[in-house]
């Protein structure tokens, strides 16, 4: 896994998201959660065309910012905002140290303080009965990122309290840590109005029925199997076996010609209960016939151009 800096992240963004709205005067908001910059979903819709762990943290910490006071140790909280100026104080000779490549990855990136906000196409709205949608999880999830770094930003303008500024802090974290995981131990899980968790972006790819298995790995494909494979001394040395079962049931489309016909035409003769044998044959104007229904195989004629 790599560290992905904060320039990196504004170049191949397409704009800033700043608004909650999704749609003004019934279009998508320029700046809002359905930005047509970060493309469509609607076959009406125009796209706009624009040219470390934390054992790292003590590593640092420990020698930047440590101090005793009459003695004893003084515990401070660490804030996200006290270890990214730790972080950013930190050398590209101290980085080589830790491990890290400065030109490619250095600690204070792992401090998110840019966050990408996903294209449409990871989070598509569902129509519903007429012309309503129904947003995405993770559509609601950003806006309520949105709205209260809004909040945050205008209490900062207006001279709030401390400890209002502080609330509206870790508030923001939980929205932002919820967007990536909604099932971390220890936090409140975010659900809907109805109480339904919301679906968040590793509950979408982890497991068997996520993106990475279910969908990506999990291509279904025909003329293949799976089964298990064993190695027989009578084999040649490239060669496995595979269960005869199998053998039977899998194909391989060959065309007819003057040359095969005579083999072909006996495995057609042998039918689809015998291995090796064939189990349909289809003819030039794409007509099949399926060898386990045909009460005579051997009545069945070849000729060049049948598969």
């Amino acid at each position: 896994m790599a560290l992905v800096g904060i320039d990196f992240r504004k170049r191949m963004s397409v704009g800033e998201i700043e608004f909650p709205e999704i749609y003004e005067n019934g279009k998508p908001k320029l700046g809002g959660l359905m930005d047509p910059r970060q493309g469509v979903i609607d076959r009406r819709g125009r796209l706009f065309n624009f040219q470390i762990s934390i054992h790292g943290i003590w590593c640092i910490y420990y020698y930047c910012v440590y101090h005793y006071i009459n003695g004893q140790d003084r515990k401070i909280l660490l804030t996200a905002e006290r270890a990214l100026e730790v972080f950013k104080q930190v050398s590209d000779e101290d980085c080589l140290i830790l491990g890290m490549d400065p030109r490619f990855a250095r600690p204070d990136w792992m401090i998110c303080t840019v966050l990408p906000v996903p294209p449409l196409a990871v989070r598509p709205a569902v129509v519903t009965f007429g012309s309503a949608r129904n947003q995405d999880d993770l559509t609601h999830k950003l806006s309520d990122i949105i709205k209260t770094n809004i909040q945050l930003r205008r209490n900062e303008s207006n001279g709030a309290a401390a400890h209002v500024l502080a609330d509206d802090v870790k508030l923001l974290q939980y929205h932002v840590a919820t967007l990536v995981d909604n099932c971390i131990p220890g936090l409140p899980t975010a659900t809907q109005k109805g109480g339904r968790p919301l679906k968040s972006i590793k509950q979408r790819l982890k497991g068997k029925e996520g993106r990475i298995r279910g969908n990506l790995m999990g291509k279904r494909v025909d003329f293949s199997a799976r089964t298990v494979i064993t190695a027989d001394p009578n084999l040649p040395i490239d060669t496995v076996g595979v269960p005869r079962t199998i053998a039977q049931n899998l194909t391989f489309p060959e065309i007819v010609t003057p040359f095969n016909i005579d083999k072909l035409q006996d495995l057609v003769n042998r039918g689809d209960s015998q291995y090796p044998g064939a189990k349909y044959i289809i003819r030039e104007n794409g007509a099949r016939v399926d060898l386990r229904y045909h009460p005579r195989a051997a009545d069945l004629h070849l000729q060049p151009g049948y598969r």
